[in-house]
């Protein structure tokens, strides 16, 4: 049987296998989500909120990630397809250039093409309105108090989740290719069942396992969605997240070199003030680290 790991958009390329216990559950059909699924609702939703005329004016490939200008620039990841029904393939996307975002984004999202899924995602962020007020920040950074005290879940392998949990926390990482002390997706059922607070990764929309999450997680109090995929919008509230941890594309023109040059992690593009990672949630109180 093959897995695949989770991983932190924040910490690098994410791998998207999809296991054989996942395919039999229905999570994944055809590589994408199925019809009628929380995420198709929240494409189609971001559709909608995307400005009639806003087009494509630029595209950049890279090995992790897909960059668009649009309205804004956006960035995503583009999720790994070995072992995935997601399959490599054409990664040439200039065709985007000066095309409407509503007339690609829909097709984009739902292709079986990483590379196309992340531009999908991508060119949806560089042109609907952004939510108000943000807050500023690492979205975990809000909660490392309740976190003690809370069942946390981490749906990837997060650097900080691990300090969380060598402190003593409440805290479990699930992967699909645990390291040590990490638990398999396959055996984290209590574990995600009694869960009060959920990080997820933002590649979950991207992989086709954003639904299998929430169903999983029945009794969270708070889930947190975080990573560079993931849409600043309010909608995704109405789809089972409390809080939204985005980024925001700060610095373009230094953003660009840095990718140029192999840069694999928001993390270092965060500390070089090249993105900005910032939060809403429509509990403002949420992000009061109590």
């Amino acid at each position: 049987m093959k897995s695949y790991g989770f991983n932190s958009e924040w910490g690098g390329a994410a791998r998207a296998h999809v296991p054989a216990r996942m395919k039999a559950s229905g999570a994944l059909v055809s590589g994408h989500s199925k019809e009628g699924s929380t995420l198709d609702a929240l494409i189609e939703r971001l559709l909608e909120q995307s400005p009639l005329q806003a087009r494509i004016e630029d595209v950049w490939v890279f090995r992790h990630w897909v960059l668009i200008r649009s309205l804004r620039f956006s960035l995503a990841s583009i999720p790994a397809a070995n072992g995935s029904t997601l399959r490599p393939g054409n990664t040439n996307l200039g065709s985007l250039v000066g095309r409407r975002v509503r007339d690609v984004a829909r097709d984009l999202w739902r292709s079986d093409e990483p590379v196309h899924r992340a531009a999908g995602a991508a060119c949806l962020n560089a042109v609907i309105p952004l939510p108000a007020p943000l807050a500023e920040g690492n979205a975990m950074g809000h909660f490392a108090h309740r976190a003690r005290r809370m069942q946390t879940c981490f749906i990837g392998h997060f650097k900080r989740a691990v300090e969380w949990r060598n402190a003593g926390y409440p805290v479990t990482v699930v992967e699909l290719e645990p390291r040590p002390g990490d638990v398999h997706w396959n055996d984290a059922g209590p574990a995600l069942e009694h869960a009060e607070l959920v990080f997820m990764t933002g590649l979950t929309l991207l992989n086709g396992t954003f639904d299998e999450v929430l169903r999983r997680t029945p009794n969270a109090r708070i889930r947190v969605l975080m990573g560079p995929s993931v849409p600043c919008s309010s909608s995704l509230v109405d789809h089972g997240v409390h809080i939204i941890g985005a980024t925001l594309v700060q610095d373009p023109a230094g953003l660009l070199e840095h990718l140029r040059r192999g840069g694999t992690t928001s993390r270092e593009m965060a500390r070089e003030h090249l993105v900005r990672q910032v939060n809403w949630t429509s509990q403002p109180t949420l992000l009061e680290d109590l």
